[in-house]
């Protein structure tokens, strides 16, 4: 209640005996400032965090707030020595005009840069959705370096369905009302038989096991029964609590690979182990498979925290190559299975950049005294590019990498990082959910294919502590010569070959890496079935024994052996006659050809001041949010100036 001096009329302000109050403000803004210089220093794309955009203007305001303090008390001390004189002291209200003023100016020109200095620039050529993430290749586009892996060497499969994810808000978004098992099941299916090449489930099955097999022990056998297979799932969030919003493998993507592995491949559930060693594995997932009618599904084990406890393996040693770094081992099911399927995430890392397939096997290293703790690799959160990355060897240990049979991301939803506690509709995907799977037998590819998706998508930021967040990448398609100069070695049988190819796409609009535009041996991201559709598919063996893809020569009709030099000669002239003929339709072939790349050109000439036109307006509208972001930066640092000096 307001009170009034009843003599002055004028309001009375009760004392304030709490005298610590006064500097509460000025301490949280010193805290915040601290904080802020430690994290936004090493990397400046940082500051499009969440915890930096409330941090930093508090800061600022009391970087102001204390520059003005300091100068002022030096201006008066200094002022009152010099001129000596009191009628000149009040010469120093200018002074400190002049002091604030100066100090707001910095403000302002700090509000312009930093969103500036954030955005980097545009020279390599990507959308600036992928310069506002704080991400800059280190390659150009279609550039590939590294040795493409599988039957159809770089392939992955991209499948994407909306009507498999319908979750609105209502319920969960693992719930089966919200995520469709059929729509799932189908687009399980289509990957594997895009990524094989083949007509059927079966087929492509068969010949994934088969290439796995022949470039593993020699082997071209298929899967036989009693193999045992694990399934690697990134249950990070999963600490043992229920589960709500975050976010987590989806059941029906991992029960759509269980059903395929049973029903199609043929093997045994009590052979089939779904395994995470470091988390706890939640009831939604546990259940989903359990709950089927199938003896077979109820026979599938699961190994977890909370689960069939996870037993470290110290006989197969990760030997990383670094020596800060202890050895590590795996869990006993990894020894016991012939293979290993990594089902990872999709989604961006605050200290990593990415958490895909590579790094899902953090989840799955034993040190001695930690127990199943990934704390000892977190030292390659820093390494930039040309630094040694633990990722690769990871990737290329016998146990790990070298048991992987296929490489799979969960991209049905997604959520900003892995400190998220929500699931998050993307912007690069209509403001929606991604309703994706993607499939390879390379590990490099898939990873450097999310990547860029995520790299593309504005809400997120991927540059993580090193900046470079597909350093791992590089370094493990050169793992024979890598940047860094390592001698990868997990094994200790020698240094370790190229694990795979890596490329950027040309751009978010076409999606076409080096094998699609037919430029080069990198990545070839496949999204739709390339046995009907035709799309640059080589018979299966072609490229590993050499034979031309199109053998219509082998099959051309031979002609008849001549019985005498007379109908020799009707042969010779036969067959000179169907030459020209061939000839005369090649060479039609090519002006057709010509023609249409003629037209092409043209087209490409009408688009290219469309494509301008496109540019110009990103570039415009890239402006418009970093003035903006400066504006809303100035008016927070005078709303949090004002209301510190109000408090003192």
């Amino acid at each position: 209640m307001i009170k009034i001096c009843l003599k002055t009329k004028k309001i009375i302000i009760p004392k304030n005996n709490k005298k610590w109050i006064k500097f509460f403000l000025p301490l949280i803004g010193f805290f915040c400032l601290v904080w802020f210089l430690i994290r936004v220093i090493p990397k400046p794309g940082r500051i499009v965090y969440p915890c930096q955009r409330i941090a930093a203007p508090l800061a600022f305001g009391f970087t102001v707030w204390a520059a003005a303090l300091v100068s002022s008390g030096i201006s008066y001390f200094k002022t009152k020595i010099s001129l000596r004189y009191l009628r000149y002291l009040r010469y120093l209200r200018y002074l400190r005009l002049i002091a604030a003023a100066g100090l707001c100016a910095v403000v302002i020109i700090a509000a312009i840069c930093i969103p500036i200095n954030i955005t980097g620039n545009n020279s390599s050529g990507y959308s600036i959705n992928n310069v506002l993430s704080g991400y800059t290749p280190y390659e150009k586009p279609n550039s590939p370096i590294g040795d493409a892996k599988g039957i159809n060497p770089g392939r992955v499969t991209w499948v994407r369905d909306i009507n498999a994810t319908k979750y609105d808000g209502n319920g969960f978004w693992w719930d089966d009302s919200n995520t469709d098992q059929k729509a799932v099941n189908e687009m399980m299916s289509r990957s594997i038989r895009w990524l094989a090449g083949k007509q059927t489930d079966k087929e492509a099955w068969d010949a994934i096991f088969k290439y796995f097999n022949r470039h593993n022990n020699g082997s071209s056998s298929g899967y036989k029964k009693g193999e045992k297979i694990v399934i690697k799932i990134n249950l990070n969030q999963d600490r043992g609590t229920e589960w709500k919003s975050q976010h987590m493998p989806s059941p029906q993507v991992v029960y759509a690979l269980v059903d395929q592995l049973i029903n199609v491949v043929g093997a045994n559930g009590e052979d089939i182990v779904i395994a995470d060693a470091s988390r706890t594995i939640g009831d939604p997932l546990y259940n989903k498979i359990h709950n089927d009618q199938s003896p077979q599904f109820q026979a599938v084990k699961f190994v977890g925290q909370n689960r069939t406890y996870p037993v470290g393996d110290m006989s197969h040693p990760v030997n990383f190559s670094v020596d800060n770094i202890p050895d590590a081992g795996v869990p006993s099911v990894y020894i016991e299975a012939k293979y290993i399927i990594n089902m990872a995430l999709f989604r961006a890392h605050t200290i990593f950049g990415v958490t895909l397939c590579g790094k899902n096997h953090f989840g799955s290293v034993y040190f001695e005294g930690l127990g199943f703790n990934p704390v000892p690799l977190h030292v390659s959160q820093w390494s930039a590019y040309g630094n040694y990355h633990c990722i690769v060897d990871l990737i290329g240990h016998d146990q790990l990498g070298g048991k992987t049979l296929l490489y799979i991301i969960d991209g049905l939803y997604h959520s900003l990082n892995q400190e998220d506690k929500t699931i998050d509709k993307f912007t690069s995907f209509e403001n929606g959910w991604a309703s994706s799977i993607f499939i390879s037998q390379d590990p490099v590819a898939i990873d450097s294919v999310a990547l860029d998706f995520l790299a593309n998508e504005p809400t997120v930021s991927i540059e993580g502590s090193s900046g470079c967040p597909d350093n791992y990448l590089i370094e493990a398609a050169l793992a024979d010569n890598p940047p860094s100069g390592t001698v990868y070695n997990p094994n200790i049988t020698g240094r370790l070959s190229s694990l795979g190819v890596h490329e950027h796409w040309n751009n978010l609009d076409d999606k076409k890496y080096s094998r699609n535009l037919g430029t080069g041996n990198g990545i070839e991201l496949i999204s739709e079935d390339p046995v009907n559709n035709l799309a640059g598919m080589e018979p299966d063996g072609a490229m590993e024994s050499g034979l031309p893809s199109d053998s219509s020569d082998l099959n051309a009709e031979k002609l008849p052996a001549a019985e005498d030099t007379e109908n020799e000669g009707l042969y010779i002239k036969k067959a000179n006659d169907e030459k020209d003929i061939k000839d005369k339709n090649t060479e039609d072939a090519e002006k057709i050809k010509e023609e249409k790349e003629s037209q092409k050109g043209e087209a490409k000439s009408i688009e290219l001041p469309e494509k301008e036109k496109e540019n110009k307006s990103n570039i415009i509208e890239s402006v418009g949010k970093i003035l903006k972001k400066a504006v809303e930066n100035i008016y927070q640092f005078f709303i949090n100036l004002w209301v510190w000096i109000n408090s003192l």
